[in-house]
């Protein structure tokens, strides 16, 4: 299985100008790609709701939301919102490591049975990709992002990474500061 480093390590070397909203994954995609195209919700389960204004709002790009397995599970409801609005510009990544990373990996709710894959389908998505992987996703991500669908791809990873603690390199900066550069940037072009 591949670790959640190594999947973003694949997804910062094909990203252009494809707005990312993040999670708890936040910290580790700003310190690979520094990019003002880059927000963090800081909104435990809101990424999906984020980037769906984001996608209706810009559909002339791509935009990618980074949620987390155990974020997700507390905004399931956004599922059916984002499939019935189908917006073709947006995907849907879901980092699967079965815990709470942030607060000390404690179990998400239905670690051992919750499939995402299977909720993202019965939600209303049809192209649905999993990846535990890390060759398959660098072989398979390209083509899948090349189309413009409404896609949903879920990335299973080890547990372990991204407790950063006082350590954070993303809080340097005042949120306030991240956000406007987000706005300006993405209102270019």
């Amino acid at each position: 299985m591949m670790t959640r480093t190594e999947a973003l390590q694949i997804l910062a070397g094909i990203v252009t100008d494809q707005p990312v909203i993040c999670g708890h994954t936040a910290r580790e995609w700003n310190a690979l790609t520094k990019r003002p195209l880059n927000l963090w919700s800081g909104a435990m389960g809101m990424v999906s709701s984020m980037a769906l204004g984001v996608a209706l709002q810009r559909p002339d790009r791509q935009v990618w939301a980074f949620d987390g397995d155990g974020a997700l599970l507390m905004n399931l409801g956004s599922l059916v919102t984002i499939t019935q609005t189908n917006p073709p510009n947006l995907v849907h990544f879901v980092f699967d490591n079965r815990v709470y990373q942030a607060s000390g990996e404690q179990p998400v709710p239905g670690a051992e049975f919750v499939d995402f894959a299977a909720l993202a389908r019965a939600a209303g998505f049809r192209h649905v990709y999993s990846f535990e992987d890390a060759g398959d996703l660098r072989a398979k991500l390209r083509e899948i992002l090349l189309r413009r669908e409404l896609t949903f791809i879920v990335i299973r990873h080890t547990k372990g990474e991204g407790a950063w603690g006082d350590r954070d390199p993303y809080r340097v900066e005042p949120t306030v500061e991240k956000v406007y550069r987000f706005k300006r940037a993405l209102e270019e072009r």
